[in-house]
């Protein structure tokens, strides 16, 4: 509408003219010529406005084209449900997903193409989404109109209506990485499979080897029965860190705490010692070492605890202590007995047995620490942190 000028208050005098209404009324030529001015340029205003409509309608199509093509073409299968479940909408990748018409998808309900055995699983997501109106995601096998399986990634959201609350649905195929996983998944199960009957195989080994070195014992001198002991105890340490490899849902940690005490008991079987006469103190905190750090532990263990049974008691009579405790920059084993103690004169580097060297090789591997005390029995603590472990290829 024309503002009330004075181009518009001329005009409207014309009109009244024209109409008889007012007829001593005189209006100039300039006067007319202003108003013809004044249309004119609010003819040009209207002009600038339908372009700036035209441009705007254009830009409006190319949008609902863009957006058609984005909704109808995109590798994604979009369905919309009412709150019955039934298809209100879909684009032309869910109807292609499904191997059928988009005609013939619509008033289908969606749950006809869940197989039956994932029928529970959509109906949680469907509960679950219509009651948090978040996003919900779950991987579903369907059964396409061809009776075609396959898997699909959902991807379900709330959308609000003016009339009901409907679901919109994304559809992702991802069968081909289903079959994928289900290789790799089938594959490692094998390799575990290997891996396990690899580590029982070397333990049952290892124990045929103790087997027949205990025997060798009876047919040889004292001397040479207890370097064969000695030796026994060593090959069961090693035993014993593949038998719990294989136990292991890992295959590369073994339980320390288990491993000790299990070492422990077997010596002293070894040697026959008879039940009760050794006592034994445990604090061992519960603590995983992968291969590479328990080998080279156990056998430090098991050679301290065979020379403080050797050695250490008269009659057997005395108690073993062992403490694992882990702190934040290392692991500390102690490993004592309240027996007659070592020699003052000892030097564990220098040392002339072969088990004492043994010792002092494997904490050097470990890159540990060790630390003696001979006052009151003995006592041996290691310092040490679990290496690096090395990948097998």
């Amino acid at each position: 509408m024309l503002k009330e000028t004075k181009s518009f208050k001329l005009r409207k005098k014309a009109e009244l003219l024209v109409q008889n209404q007012f007829k001593d009324i005189i209006i100039k030529d300039s006067d007319v010529e202003e108003v013809i001015n004044e249309l004119h340029i609010y003819q040009v205003e209207l002009e600038m406005q339908n372009k700036e409509l035209r441009d705007t309608q254009i830009k409006l199509e190319n949008s609902r084209c863009k957006y058609f093509d984005l909704y109808n073409l995109a590798p994604v299968g979009y369905f919309t449900l009412d709150k019955k479940g039934i298809i209100i909408d879909v684009n032309i990748v869910g109807a292609s997903i499904l191997d059928i018409e988009i005609n013939d998808l619509y008033k289908n309900a969606f749950i006809k193409f869940v197989d039956n055995g994932d029928r529970n699983k959509f109906h949680h997501l469907w509960q679950k989404a219509l009651k948090s109106g978040d996003k919900e995601t779950s991987e579903i096998k369907m059964i396409t109109n061809k009776n075609r399986f396959f898997y699909a990634h959902l991807e379900s959201i709330l959308s609000y209506d003016e009339m009901e609350n409907r679901l919109k649905i994304a559809i992702f195929d991802i069968s081909k990485r289903k079959i994928a996983e289900d290789k790799v998944k089938l594959s490692l199960n094998e390799k575990e499979v290997l891996i396990r009957e690899i580590h029982h195989r070397v333990k049952n080994n290892l124990q045929i080897i103790t087997s027949l070195l205990h025997l060798q014992e009876d047919t040889v001198d004292d001397d040479v029965a207890v370097v064969l002991r000695e030796i026994e105890g060593r090959v069961k340490s090693m035993a014993i860190i593949h038998e719990n490899l294989y136990q292991s849902p890992t295959f590369n940690e073994i339980n320390l705490k288990q491993y000790i005490e299990k070492l422990l008991y077997d010596i002293l079987y070894i040697y026959g010692i008879p039940k009760g006469t050794i006592k034994t103190n445990l604090d061992i905190q519960e603590i995983r070492l992968n291969i590479d750090t328990a080998i080279p532990l156990g056998l430090i263990i098991n050679e301290l605890l065979t020379n403080i049974i050797k050695y250490a008691f008269t009659n057997f009579k005395g108690t073993v202590t062992i403490k694992l405790i882990s702190r934040p920059d290392e692991i500390e084993l102690t490993i004592a007995d309240d027996g007659i103690g070592l020699p003052q004169n000892i030097d564990i580097e220098n040392s002339k047995t072969l088990g004492l060297q043994l010792v002092n090789n494997l904490i050097n591997q470990l890159e540990g620490k060790l630390e003696i005390d001979t006052h009151n029995g003995t006592e041996f603590k290691i310092y040490f942190n679990q290496l690096n472990y090395k990948n097998r290829i």
